[in-house]
C-alpha cells in the first residue's frame, strides 16, 4: 500500500538519493543536458539535503511515498506568494519515482497529494516544469488533466567550477 506523507530532515538521507537520480538521469539517452554547463551539483549528500530542508521551510515542502514503509518517491512542491493573485502561486519542482516503482500508482499518489496541498492553500492551479525530450513524463502529466501552455526559457548565471 502506498502511504504518501510530507518528508522531514529525518529523511535527508533518502531524498538525497532520489535527488542525485534526478540529476544523473538529466542527460540520459544522449539528449542534451544541463549538466555539461549547470553550476548545480549533481550528487546531494544528505547533509546538503538537510541544509535544502531548512532553507526552503515555508516554501517549498517536499512529500515522501513509501510503499509498506519502502521509499518508493518524492514530489517538491513549492508555494509562493506572488503579485498576479491574492493566493500563492504553486509549482511542482521535482517529482521522481524509483524505477523498481514505476507503474505502480507512485507519481499518481504523489501528484495527488501536492494538488490537495495546493487547494488547501487556495492555489488555483499547479505548475508543473518539465523537460520538452521527457515524453513518458508529458504523457504522464497529461493522463493526470495537464495541459501544455507554454514554453520556458533558462539562462545559467553562475558556470560550474568543477
Amino acid at each position: 500500500m502506498i502511504v504518501v506523507r510530507e518528508a522531514t530532515e529525518e529523511d535527508a538521507t533518502v531524498l538525497a538519493r532520489f535527488m542525485t537520480a534526478i540529476n544523473e538521469l538529466l542527460g540520459a539517452d544522449n539528449l542534451p543536458s544541463p549538466l555539461d554547463k549547470s553550476p548545480e551539483n549533481v550528487n546531494t549528500s544528505a547533509e546538503r539535503m538537510r541544509q535544502r530542508l531548512q532553507a526552503s521551510a515555508g516554501v517549498e515542502t517536499a512529500f515522501l511515498a513509501e510503499d509498506d514503509a519502502i521509499p518508493a518517491g518524492f514530489v517538491a512542491l513549492r508555494l509562493v506568494p506572488y503579485l498576479g493573485q491574492e493566493v500563492p502561486y504553486a509549482e511542482i519542482t521535482q517529482l521522481y519515482v524509483d524505477p523498481k516503482y514505476s507503474g505502480r500508482g507512485v507519481g499518481t499518489a504523489l501528484m495527488s497529494a501536492a494538488e490537495h496541498r495546493s487547494r488547501e492553500r487556495g492555489c488555483t492551479s499547479l505548475h508543473v516544469l518539465v523537460w520538452a525530450h521527457n515524453e513518458g513524463g508529458r504523457k504522464f502529466y497529461a493522463a493526470m488533466g495537464y495541459e501544455e501552455f507554454y514554453v520556458g526559457v533558462e539562462k545559467f548565471l553562475k558556470e560550474r567550477t568543477d
